[in-house]
């Protein structure tokens, strides 16, 4: 798996105004995430290419993205000029093409500016080609005989053609109407956004003050351009990156001539327009991509793709270089040796990223931290760096597989909005708060009960209370509320349980909440003090919890009271299969997968599972409305990304490793850390019996699940070792049962021809086919959390739930 790389178009959006009549949407504003590099969220297939390779070729692979969305282009075209493939439904594409140190591939798709990525194709190595395009305005010109001028919206790009300026390739008159695309490039936030390498046909590099790609078909389809003899006038953006400041007055205007994939000077642009409005203008003879921009000198960067152990090359890495005070950027890649060569703008600052594809031409090593390079005019190699521990000459490419999947918290705060569970206590303990009868309530010397209130009169003790016996439970918190009238001396307190709230010496409605003491006699009282002289009136008493859900009343349940840990505190705000019974549990789940694809409770007894229920079971991998409520502000689940990294020594296939002796990816977030243990106290937090942090507050009660597919491969290994419930799925099949409350415990799967289900059904796998594969795991107990995975599966994407 590979990264994800995020791309932001800067260019403000201003008013739009338009000659023509156009659709489309032009260039967007907003931060995009691109799955090309990194995870998908879609199930779209790939491609490669068939029958298998012929040894004098190598794989180039890749994903085009639309770079507004950050979505897939189906039935983009892709092209080295001989060999073409056309992208399927999620933009990926693979083909075998004919090595070459400076292939060209282009990448084109209706109504998008086209492109064309410059790699290098090793013999029988793989290669990565990915490309996102940026949508095109298009406009329709009815006629031409009195010329045209060419908008986009919310910018100052422009055409301006005189009259009857174009022909079709043959010469002759176009076919109206004729639509122009046009496409205005801000290379700013993503350099790699311009077709080629920066480079021009005399070997120079250039630096991108902003492009824009003129096309023009007619009715026919024919492309079209400008006559022998004619001209146009075009208006480039300014790159936002230029916005502040004072851009060159002048800049020499550079086309893209895709035949030799390089950019050839031809002509002057100058600079026009004001703020954000500016522009370089200039007359053309011929349309394709123009780019205002100023040659660099520059410098050779050399340097050896290696893994950690600074031993072992990466062949084929692609390496790239990205200018950071300048718009420019350059890919290369290794060779067999890991070798590379870069080229970067001297008397410049550039970053430098490296990451590795794998024999499928997926992205399998993750990229290097940007290695930042300031140059002279001297050519060099990369320089050791120790924030990344990379040696001199080298950077360091880590191997990797990404696995996204949903993660719920089930800490005690974590309440539950649905049915049985969403509906709060709402009627009060307190028996006639009220008033309404000189009933229910003992009363102390002074206190009378007349009129819908209780009156305090001149008592002459210390204090004099008013009080019942309510069935209120200790450390549990309740709202209380009632009002004090006719106040004219002194304070009244509302106690529970011994706890007292706070004094009053006012009138007025008053809510608290006040958790209730070990006191038992009696539960409520309402304590005057020697002063105090009025009345009190509707007092309640409520619990604001949702009520205990019993799905068998003579199973086992952890209530308030009887819970080892949480019935000291308030609840029950937590799931009743969290911090349950302690042991192994075996056939929880069905051998095969939902068809929400969620397990499926077996339904095995409480005692043999420590589930109570298929509705406290199902709640483990369901989603509820978050937050909840107008008190609850907190969300409780998210998406959360484990990396496995790639073994050294190298294995083929590559293994890759995941290995959290502390699991705790929770801590500090969503419902907030699980505060007690056994015998702890609040906000001390719980603590963890493995490794060397063993005090530090912990969110121990969460569920993880990750839903992805694979290409099955006769001996593929997936090892699990970990606690507490781990369920795996092959094909909805059940393949690895490590259900309850247990310990660390390990399973090894292997594939091949005899590998089944837990029933001991063979799964009959056949190599080469594409299979679901889903993981579930959950943590439900204290005081440990271990999670390790080995595999050499190659996992090419993640649908989080």
């Amino acid at each position: 798996m590979s990264p994800s790389f995020s791309y932001s178009n800067k260019q403000t959006q201003r008013n739009p105004g338009w000659i023509l009549r156009t659709w489309g949407i032009g260039i967007l504003v907003g931060a995009v995430s691109l799955g090309a590099l990194g995870l998908s969220i879609s199930c779209g297939g790939s491609s490669v290419a068939s029958p298998p390779p012929p040894a004098t070729t190598g794989l180039v692979s890749g994903t085009v993205t639309n770079y507004v969305s950050g979505r897939g282009i189906s039935g983009a075209t892709v092209t080295d000029g001989t060999t073409t493939v056309t992208a399927f439904a999620d933009g990926t594409y693979s083909m075998y093409v004919t090595p070459s140190n400076r292939k060209q591939i282009s990448v084109t798709a209706s109504n998008f500016a086209g492109t064309q990525k410059i790699i290098t194709v090793n013999v029988g190595a793989a290669n990565r080609a990915d490309a996102a395009l940026l949508p095109s305005t298009l406009s329709e010109i009815p006629d031409l005989t009195t010329g045209a001028i060419v908008t986009v919206p919310s910018s100052p790009a422009q055409v301006v053609l005189p009259p009857n300026a174009l022909v079709s390739p043959g010469g002759g008159a176009p076919r109206f109407p004729v639509v122009a695309s046009l496409t205005p490039v801000d290379p700013t936030s993503s350099p790699e956004l311009m077709p080629g390498d920066y480079s021009t046909n005399t070997g120079e590099q250039i630096q991108s003050f902003g492009a824009l790609e003129v096309t023009f078909r007619d009715s026919t389809g024919a492309k079209l351009n400008l006559a022998s003899g004619q001209s146009a006038e075009i208006r480039i953006p300014l790159a936002s990156a230029y916005w502040e400041g004072t851009p060159p007055a002048t800049m020499p205007a550079y086309y893209f001539d895709e035949v030799a994939g390089r950019w050839i000077n031809q002509g002057t642009l100058t600079l026009g327009g004001a703020g954000l409005d500016q522009y370089y203008e200039g007359t053309v003879a011929h349309f394709s991509y123009w780019n205002a921009d100023q040659a660099s000198t520059t410098v050779k960067i050399t340097g050896t793709a290696v893994r950690r152990n600074g031993t072992t090359p990466v062949p084929n890495a692609t390496v790239k270089c990205v200018g950071v005070d300048y718009i420019g950027s350059y890919t290369a890649t290794a060779d067999a040796n890991g070798v590379f060569t870069l080229y970067a703008a001297a008397n410049a600052t550039s970053t430098i990223t490296a990451v590795a594809v794998n024999s499928g031409g997926l992205p399998l090593a993750s990229p290097t931290p940007d290695i930042t390079i300031t140059t002279t005019t001297t050519d060099i190699a990369i320089p050791a760096v120790s924030s990344n521990n990379n040696q001199a000459g080298k950077i360091i490419v880590d191997g990797y597989l990404n696995l996204t999947g949903t993660i719920r918290d089930f800490s005690p705060s974590a309440p539950y909005n649905f049915a049985p569970y969403a509906a709060a206590f709402t009627t009060s303990l307190t028996i006639n708060g009220a008033f309404t009868a000189d009933t229910n309530w003992t009363k102390g010397t002074g206190w009378t009960i007349s009129g819908g209130a209780a009156h305090c009169a001149a008592h002459g003790t210390a204090v004099s209370d008013l009080k019942q016996n309510q069935a209120c439970t200790n450390k549990v918190s309740y709202t209380v509320t009632y009002t004090v009238a006719n106040c004219t001396a002194g304070t009244v307190t509302v106690i529970l349980g011994g706890t007292s709230g706070t004094p009053r010496n006012s009138n007025g409605t008053f809510v608290e909440t006040i958790v209730c003491g070990a006191g038992t006699d009696p539960r409520l009282v309402i304590r005057a003090d020697i002063a105090f002289r009025g009345d009190i009136k509707n007092v309640s008493v409520v619990d604001p919890h949702p009520p205990v859900f019993f799905t068998n009343v003579s199973a086992p349940f952890p209530e308030y009271t009887g819970h080892p840990i949480l019935g000291a505190y308030d609840g029950p705000w937590w799931n009743p299969d969290f911090e349950a019974e302690v042991h192994s549990a075996p056939g929880i789940v069905n051998v095969n997968l939902g068809t929400d694809n969620k397990p499926v409770y077996s339904g095995l007894a409480y005692g043999s599972s420590a589930v109570h229920s298929p509705a406290s079971f199902n709640a483990w991998w369901n989603d509820f409305p978050s937050p909840h409520g107008t008190n609850d502000l907190t969300p409780y689940q998210g998406l959360l990304t484990i990396q496995l990294s790639e073994k050294t020594p190298l294995t083929n296939p590559p293994t890759y490793t995941y290995d959290k002796l502390q699991m705790f990816p929770n801590d500090g977030k969503y419902q907030g850390n699980y505060i007690y243990n056994n015998g702890g106290t609040r906000g001390t937090g719980a603590a963890c019996s493995d490794g060397p942090d063993t005090t530090s507050p912990r969110n121990f009660h969460y569920t993880y699940e990750i839903h992805t597919t694979f290409t099955y491969k006769v001996g593929q290994v997936f090892i699990f070792s970990g606690d507490d419930d781990v369920w795996v799925f092959i094909n909805k099949k059940l393949v690895m049962d490590l259900g309850g409350i247990h310990g660390s415990q390990s399973r090894t799967l292997t594939l091949n021809a005899t590998a089944t289900d837990t029933s001991g059904a063979l799964l009959n796998l056949v190599d080469g086919l594409t299979y679901q594969f889903d993981f579930f795991y959950c943590e439900r107990h204290t005081t440990q959390a271990h999670m390790q995975i080995e595999t050499s599966i190659t996992f090419p994407n993640t649908v989080p739930n």
